[in-house]
């Protein structure tokens, strides 16, 4: 059975750490999707500054920075927030495509949308082949359907799928 583990930021930390998984070592049947903010964004949140457990990707890690919103930007106080990029999505979607035998460890900021979007992504395109776990303490109840929409967009282009 596949894992497909969504947490928040600091509960991704948690678990990797206790495993002690470093970007030079981490499991080769293992692939990593980060989900921050944008620097504006965890300034605007008046968050600290958000890294990424793996700085450096590879090609089983990938780092996004975009906000929880439904739409490519909004406007907010005279502020431009960030949503995920068509860009952003296909990049994602080609590697979930590479890694999709792997176990997927996904986190955004609380777990709950954006990582819960890609999680929805996942269990719809590859759940008929794929049997996957998912954690009973966070089940895939919130996703930002923005995200999971966009990803199905690339995953259509990507296959060359008309609708």
């Amino acid at each position: 059975m596949q894992k497909l583990y969504c947490f928040s930021r600091q509960d991704f930390n948690d678990y990797c750490s206790e495993r002690g998984w470093t970007s030079e070592n981490y499991p080769s049947e293992a692939a990593f999707i980060s989900i921050c903010n944008t620097a504006e964004g965890s300034e605007f949140l008046f968050l600290d500054e958000i890294t990424h457990y793996f700085p450096t990707e590879t090609p089983e890690i990938i780092n996004l920075d975009f906000e929880d919103i439904t739409e490519p930007e909004i406007i907010y106080r005279g502020r431009v927030n960030k949503g995920m990029s068509q860009e952003q999505a296909d990049r994602l979607c080609e590697f979930i495509e590479r890694n999709q035998d792997k176990d997927f460890y996904i986190h955004c900021e609380a777990g709950l949308s954006r990582s819960q979007g890609v999680v929805r992504y996942i269990l719809d395109v590859y759940g008929k082949d794929h049997d996957f776990e998912t954690l009973r303490t966070n089940p895939c109840r919130t996703p930002n359907l923005y995200v999971t929409a966009l990803l199905k967009r690339s995953y259509r282009k990507f296959k060359n799928i008309e609708i």
